[in-house]
């Protein structure tokens, strides 16, 4: 494990937690109190919602693992990203 960097630079992670969990709170509020317009949920609108999640996730692990100083895992995690990118084709 690489040394953590220093709290002055949490910007980055901490704004990246605020949009995970704006996400997260927004659909979330909709799809249970107001599924009343919605379409009927289908296997396709799960693969979307867990493809886009993990894309929110990965946004926001990426600026924490830089700093607490895990730069290994954060590199490979950037390595498996394009994979994940890929799947935006399908269900996004």
């Amino acid at each position: 494990m690489d040394q953590p960097i220093d709290d002055r630079d949490a910007f980055f992670r901490r704004f990246a937690w605020i949009i995970l969990i704006t996400v997260i709170v927004c659909f979330g509020a909709k799809a249970l109190f107001d599924s009343n317009g919605l379409p009927p949920i289908t296997p396709l609108h799960h693969a979307h919602a867990f493809t886009m999640g993990a894309w929110f996730v990965l946004f926001a692990l990426q600026p924490t693992l830089i700093q607490r100083g895990h730069i290994g895992a954060h590199q490979l995690l950037g390595k498996l990203s394009p994979l994940l990118v890929l799947s935006f084709f399908f269900f996004a």
